[in-house]
């Protein structure tokens, strides 16, 4: 049965301020607050502060790899001119 605990705020800023870098679970046990994961969690869900997971996106291929590294190996001794009439999107 879990237990109604009070934290102060100090306590409440602890697990707030440092969930940056750091699992939950050690937060907790590196801070010594005697709190469930749980409530916890319940806390940061109160200011906003939800935990995610990147998606995990997929390597090149090994024909894109090479694809890439020819397009390399071909540019490799142009000159800044040449350069300068190419155009980098993110698509």
């Amino acid at each position: 049965m879990p237990r109604n605990i009070q934290l102060t705020d100090f306590e409440k800023g602890q697990i707030i301020g440092i969930i940056i870098n750091l699992p939950l679970h050690e937060i907790l046990s590196s801070n010594d607050i005697n709190i469930s994961q749980a409530t916890a969690r319940n806390i940061l869900h109160k200011h906003g502060i939800w935990g995610r997971i990147a998606t995990k996106k997929p390597g090149l291929t090994q024909r894109q790899a090479e694809a890439q590294l020819a397009w390399c190996n071909a540019c490799v001794n142009w000159s800044v001119n040449d350069w300068q009439k190419i155009i980098f999107n993110d698509e």
